[in-house]
């Protein structure tokens, strides 16, 4: 799986974040002049801007609380990828981020698949230098009878299918 960009996961937040506070406190304006012009097109405009509003004083802070959480996980990840700190005490000592936080902003990080090619304990990252297992079995001329594989795999008493483990006979 593909890297993910943790700065363009950021910036998407910080857009909507600016664009939902631009949006909805545009709503207030509606509701006087929907129920002064009292049409129903009027009254609809009203109902939307008391909806923004509404949606405004209510959203808007948990949004940007969001976008704070998303700036704490970036720093989190540019502490570890740019400034080579790989300790929870390291990170949360240049970040002001409480060690429990820096933790818990690892696991969320490689869980989503920003942070790759790392291994963490809990208190300390290092590198995965483990190499890629090769695949069991290996390609042979033909199929097997049975399923038609095309992959076998060496036993101590013969040649089997890597798919459905019948034993392959081979001509000499």
């Amino acid at each position: 799986m593909k890297k993910k960009n943790i700065h363009s996961y950021k910036n998407k937040y910080l857009a909507f974040c600016i664009a939902i506070s631009i949006i909805c406190p545009l709503g207030i304006p509606l509701i006087p002049i929907g129920f002064v012009m009292f049409t129903p097109i009027w009254i609809a405009a009203a109902s939307i801007g008391i909806a923004l509003a509404a949606f405004g004083f209510y959203g808007i802070p948990l949004f940007w609380v969001a976008y704070s959480t998303a700036n704490r996980r970036t720093r989190v990840y540019d502490a570890i990828n740019t400034e080579y700190l790989y300790n929870v005490m390291d990170i949360s000592t240049q970040t002001t981020v409480q060690p429990v936080t820096v933790r818990n902003d690892i696991t969320w990080l490689m869980n989503k698949k920003y942070l790759v090619g790392f291994l963490f304990d809990g208190a300390n990252l290092t590198l995965n230098e483990n190499k890629q297992l090769k695949k069991k079995g290996f390609e042979f001329n033909g199929t097997c009878p049975h399923c038609g594989g095309t992959r076998a795999v060496k036993k101590d008493d013969g040649i089997y299918c890597a798919y459905c483990n019948a034993q392959l006979h081979f001509e000499e």
